[in-house]
This record gives structure tokens, sequence and C-alpha cells, in this order.
């Protein structure tokens, strides 16, 4: 998935934290443009991988199923419990 960053906002780190600017007008119209099925719209404030600069980028991502987790085909086991006998530690080695 591509990023997309978000047009009409700027993100700076001020002296006593994070200061975020929005060109209102322009913005309303973007983020009404951007909802979702519930009506939000996700956004990520991120830092350059220099460091010295911060942006925002739109986090579109939805669960594939109740809870989050990706829809899986065949549940999920956990592996067979190993039986430790007198003087067996359970390790394998």
């Amino acid at each position: 998935m591509a990023t997309e960053y978000v047009k009409n906002v700027f993100v700076k780190q001020g002296r006593f934290g994070t200061k975020v600017s929005f060109k209102v007008d322009a913005f309303i119209e973007e983020l009404k443009a951007k909802k979702n099925s519930q009506g939000y719209v996700n956004i990520e404030i991120k830092t350059s991988q220099s460091g010295d600069k911060m942006y925002a980028t739109y986090d579109n991502w939805e669960p594939t199923s109740r809870g989050g987790a990706p829809a899986s085909k065949q549940p999920y086991t956990s592996s067979p419990k190993v039986q430790a006998t007198k003087g067996d530690d359970g390790l394998p080695f």
C-alpha cells in the first residue's frame, strides 16, 4: 500500500511539544472525503528517517474480521505439551 500524505496539515517539533497546524477550510473538505465507513479518519504523525522533519499520513487499515485479527481458514492450535518424566527437565539438550 502506498503512503498517502495528509495535505493541508503541517507538523513541527516545537520547544514544548509537537505543533500541528491545519489549513482549516481545505482540511475539512479533505477529511470529509477520507472518512471511513464508521465516520473516522485515522492519521499517523511520523518522523523522517533523518529525524529532522515530521509529517502526517493516512492510516487506511481496516480489520478484516471482528477483533482486528485477519480471518483465518484454520483455527489456531498450540503445539503439543511435552510431559516431563522423572529426571527429565524437558530441555532437548
